[in-house]
């Protein structure tokens, strides 16, 4: 509890929180309406949770009556605090979670039946629309920092679709029983990007067939995609997931990086 160099301390202002380099603006969700590093845009857009019921495509409501942002509980110069909440898709979420001096934010986030009912959904899922410009390079890596389970991949700058999902990474090498959960992507290039990481999938729902997280490019926008629930499902009581995220660069080089040699 405390400010470690070389970090600074975090400052807020409003919905916007500033730590080194960086500037974040979350929604109600804890998930980033805008990221800035080093003086540049990272998103295209802000990100959402999608729901899809009997086939159409919903976004998750985060307007609130004042604010589209949460509600801050607890701001220090170490960390500063969040909850708030969302419905959409037959869904209602809640979230809790905080953002730390290096950057890193920790998101708890919560979905249940918008009701007594059980809710029927086809899909559901988060995505992060990066600025097309900043997202050259891809690195997955797999559990346990397997680095014979990892893409790093320079990405296609032309045309919409697919550019790259888990299951090219390889479902065995995620170490899951079933499904292709890994817990590390990032998008960027060598000035700034984005970092996604997941310990585990709890919460969410596993299938073989379809990519735990994927990479799509539509309408100029490089879009991580986190398929949290990939085919029709019953959610029937409360499910937790819990995510990171984090903006690059993560912190200033150190003195010397350059004739660093150590991995």
């Amino acid at each position: 509890e405390r400010v470690i160099h070389p970090f600074e301390p975090v400052r807020r202002d409003g919905d916007a929180v500033q730590v080194w380099g960086r500037t974040y603006r979350l929604n109600r969700l804890g998930l980033p309406d805008g990221i800035v590093s080093q003086g540049e845009p990272v998103l295209g857009d802000p990100a959402r949770v999608v729901v899809t019921v009997d086939g159409e495509e919903k976004t998750v409501d985060v307007e609130g009556f004042l604010s589209t942002g949460p509600k801050w509980t607890d701001t220090e110069p170490w960390r500063a605090s969040f909850r708030g909440a969302g419905e959409g898709g037959g869904l209602r979420f809640r979230a809790e979670g905080w953002i730390e001096q290096d950057g890193l934010v920790y998101v708890e986030l919560t979905y249940e039946p918008d009701g007594g009912d059980p809710a029927r959904v086809d899909a559901l899922r988060i995505e992060f629309p990066l600025d097309s410009e900043q997202v050259e390079c891809l690195l997955c890596l797999g559990t346990g920092g397997n680095y014979s389970a990892r893409t790093t991949r320079v990405l296609s700058a032309a045309g919409d679709g697919k550019l790259w999902d888990t299951l090219d990474t390889g479902r065995n090498g995620s170490g899951m029983t079933v499904g292709s959960f890994y817990p590390c992507v990032w998008l960027g290039n060598e000035r700034r990007g984005l970092l996604w990481w997941g310990d585990s999938d709890r919460g969410w729902v596993p299938r073989d067939d379809v990519p735990a997280h994927e990479v799509v490019r539509r309408d100029g926008q490089v879009i991580l995609r986190n398929n949290i629930i990939g085919k029709p499902f019953t959610v029937e009581g409360p499910r937790t997931i819990t995510f990171t995220y984090i903006a690059s660069p993560f912190r200033p080089l150190v003195k010397g990086w350059r004739a660093s040699i150590h991995s």
